[in-house]
């Protein structure tokens, strides 16, 4: 029993943790796709002179951009100012407001605190750049290890990208859009190959296979507990039933032993049963990403070693653009969930394993 106390708690210890990381991420990741420049590509960053031409087309519901042309000092605090459209921080899921064409800045709590000693700073005022801005909202800011591990250490201050003098010029560093905003589909046509694209539904349905992974082998390891108890106890129960026939005929022995009949249907289809029942309840569905599936080969291990590399390339250029913290959010939580479900495959094994060789003695004694 000690054994298995030894093992078990750390195993749900795992257990816990990983579904709180697999919930604070899918919570946090927007259901968009974001559009990062690629410092490594030839073609220049479309401008936001080149955005306005292309909302006077389409509609911009649902679509957001954002640049980060420089950095300020505000009261010995290094900042970035982001100029974002008003749509921009509801499709990140950074904050549900809009933001007008009016001088306002919104801010975090936590930059708040540092410039105003105070988390309620709404409707003080910021400098920057001789133009006086309205704090209009000050959204919470995630704070846990994975969150700060995940962020460039940056403060950031958005506002209104028409605030600026000659904004029309600037270069405009991510593209963000909904998933079902009519006009994603017009993007996605778009020959915008300068920038990498992250589809976070796609990561949350990544997310979502890795619960299901552990669900799976959750499941088999009570099957193999579940089967190795219906083996030993219709041992058991066919041993009695055997010896009582040596002595009774077949209707004498029901009566005379009428429970153990009984169990050893219930023992022998129940159990059985009920595994096909939650096996069927189940939902053990896998999502891989495209780009990691050949065309041709399946057992293609180039292809595989190619795809990771460059998706690692790609990543790494990114990092060097802009503020991607969702995107570094999602890579070190999901390294953090990998290790978490090793843990967790050795540990649950072990813990079987201590189980399966305890279940014996109990049962035929």
């Amino acid at each position: 029993m000690k054994k298995i106390l030894l093992t078990g708690i750390p195993l749900l210890i795992i257990i816990l943790s990983f579904f709180y990381l697999t919930t604070n991420l899918t919570g946090q990741l927007p259901n968009a796709t974001l559009l990062n420049y690629n410092l490594k590509s030839d073609k220049e960053p479309i401008t936001i002179a080149d955005m306005e031409k292309l909302f006077s087309r389409i509609s911009n519901n649902g679509v957001g951009f954002c640049c980060e042309p420089e950095e300020v000092k505000i009261k010995e605090e290094t900042v970035i100012v982001v100029l974002v459209n008003e749509n921009y921080l509801d499709v990140m899921h950074i904050c549900k407001d809009e933001i007008s064409t009016e001088t306002i800045a919104i801010i975090s709590d936590k930059l708040a605190l540092k410039l105003f000693f105070n988390t309620k700073a709404e409707n003080k005022e910021l400098k920057l750049n001789d133009k006086t801005f309205k704090i209009a909202d000050v959204y919470n800011e995630s704070s846990d290890f994975i969150n700060d591990i995940s962020k460039d250490g940056k403060e950031r201050i958005y506002i209104p990208y028409t605030c600026v003098e000659n904004y029309r010029n600037l270069y405009v560093d991510s593209i963000a859009y909904s998933s079902d905003s009519t006009s994603a589909p017009l993007i996605e046509q778009m020959d915008l190959s300068q920038y990498h694209p992250v589809d976070f539904s796609e990561k949350s349905k990544v997310i979502h296979t890795s619960e299901h992974m552990l669900y799976l082998s959750l499941y088999t390891g009570f099957c193999i507990i579940a089967l190795r108890i219906w083996y030993l106890l219709c041992r058991r129960y066919f041993s009695e039933i055997k010896n009582n026939l040596k002595e009774n005929y077949f209707l004498k022995s029901i009566n005379s032993i009428p429970q153990k009949y009984v169990l050893i249907i219930l023992v022998g289809i129940g159990i059985p049963l009920i595994l096909l029942v939650i096996f069927a309840c189940s939902d053990f569905s896998i999502y891989i990403s495209s780009e990691y599936i050949p065309n041709d080969n399946i057992f293609d291990v180039s292809y595989y070693i190619k795809a990771i590399i460059e998706n690692a390339n790609l990543s790494n250029s990114i990092a060097l653009t802009g503020n991607n913290y969702i995107s570094v959010l999602y890579t070190n939580t999901f390294k953090i969930i990998i290790w978490l479900f090793a843990l967790f495959v050795f540990n649950y094994s072990l813990t079987t394993f201590i189980i399966l060789k305890h279940l014996k003695k109990p049962i035929e004694e």
